[in-house]
């Protein structure tokens, strides 16, 4: 009866399960861990019991979210309430106990298979993700950099994917988090686990055109919330975490107005984002006829659906100019489904330099300036 009159703070700290305490198991009662010999699991299950009896079922909606936050948060009872945001720390660890009882854990039997893999496989697994079986990662590293791909939409699938009905093998795109699919979808990206800064293609989500994502690369979660030791931060969250660097406008040395580095940087290393209004092909289309007119376009291709214009609104990326032989480099970058232009730089830059990329002019579009400028 005493156990039952503990506060919640104190149940809180109980979540992850021990074994010589008391967990209340019916009215007026408690079960005994160590002296009576009783299983840790039953005692779990026992507290299932009487934390479904005092609260409301649980609706599909909550169990579908439970079950996603396992894999993301393991045993970590009280993350998974916050996450839901309506169950108790109590009560999600009775629910984890019950699960655990009937065979069906998430957290904690993967964990301890991740930690039976020997050394030498484990790195293997480093530089081939394990969506390697599936044929979009191969599609990934053979595509030429920035071709366009199709927009990222959700799937609805029910367990595995099936590649005449999902949407996200019809557009060759990976399924990700936000997918209804199993989490154990053979399309499905499940991130990285490089011990470097991510800085090479050896990264499977570099390689693949797309940011690390702290939900599924966990070596790189501490980058993430600051946490990480100087000199391993991962280097593929630029756009994520908007570490862009410093850059003025100015009267350009080539045509009208420029786009200046105030500091220096060193090769590849991230300078910013290209932004702008998003628009359809087919208004790209509209506009840009009107933008040849008046020799200024700042159209950029996103995919295949989706455009950017940063004409009327944009930052100073869209002063930067053409150059055949550019000291900067674009890339198309994924980040959490979504489809983003980075800015690198192609060389070492000095302070107060002039910005240039490559626009890909066709030789019978491109503008009188922009030939004068091939040398």
């Amino acid at each position: 009866a005493d156990a039952a009159d503990e506060d919640e703070t104190a149940e809180d700290g109980k979540c992850g399960g021990g074994g010589g305490g008391e967990v209340s198991g019916g009215e007026g009662g408690g079960i005994k861990g160590g002296k009576e010999g009783v299983s840790i699991a039953a005692a779990a299950v026992a507290a299932g019991a009487k934390a479904a009896a005092a609260s409301e079922a649980w609706t599909t909606w909550e169990l579908s979210l439970f079950s996603k936050a396992q894999v993301m948060y393991g045993t970590d009872c009280c993350a998974i309430a916050r996450l839901l945001g309506s169950r108790s720390c109590r009560e999600v660890a009775a629910s984890m106990a019950a699960a655990r009882a009937l065979g069906e854990g998430i957290g904690e039997a993967s964990a301890r298979r991740n930690r039976r893999k020997s050394r030498s496989r484990h790195r293997k697994a480093q530089l081939k993700p394990p969506t390697a079986k599936s044929n979009t990662f191969k599609k990934r590293l053979g595509h030429r950099e920035n071709e366009l791909w199709p927009e990222y939409i959700a799937c609805n699938c029910k367990g595995s994917c099936n590649a005449e009905y999902c949407s996200c093998h019809r557009d060759q795109n990976f399924c990700e988090k936000y997918c209804a699919c199993s989490i154990r979808c053979s399309n499905r990206f499940r991130g990285c686990n490089c011990r470097g800064q991510c800085r090479t293609r050896q990264c499977p989500c570099l390689a693949a055109g797309r940011e690390c994502d702290p939900d599924l690369c966990h070596n790189c979660t501490a980058t993430c919330d600051g946490s990480a030791a100087p000199g391993t931060e991962c280097l593929n969250m630029k756009l994520r975490l908007r570490q862009h660097l410093r850059v003025s406008m100015g009267r350009s040395t080539v045509q009208g107005w420029g786009a200046f580095l105030q500091g220096s940087c060193n090769e590849d290393d991230f300078l910013g984002e290209y932004t702008g209004d998003l628009i359809t092909q087919e208004e790209a289309d509209r506009r840009g006829r009107i933008y040849d007119r008046m020799n200024n376009s700042y159209l950029f291709n996103l995919n295949e659906q989706w455009v950017l214009d940063a004409r009327h609104r944009g930052n100073k990326f869209r002063f930067a100019n053409h150059s055949p032989k550019p000291n900067c480099k674009v890339r198309l970058m994924m980040v959490d489904g979504d489809w983003r232009v980075a800015v690198f730089a192609n060389r070492n830059i000095k302070p107060n330099e002039e910005l240039f990329y490559d626009y890909r002019y066709d030789e019978d579009v491109s503008p009188e300036w922009a030939n004068n400028n091939k040398k």
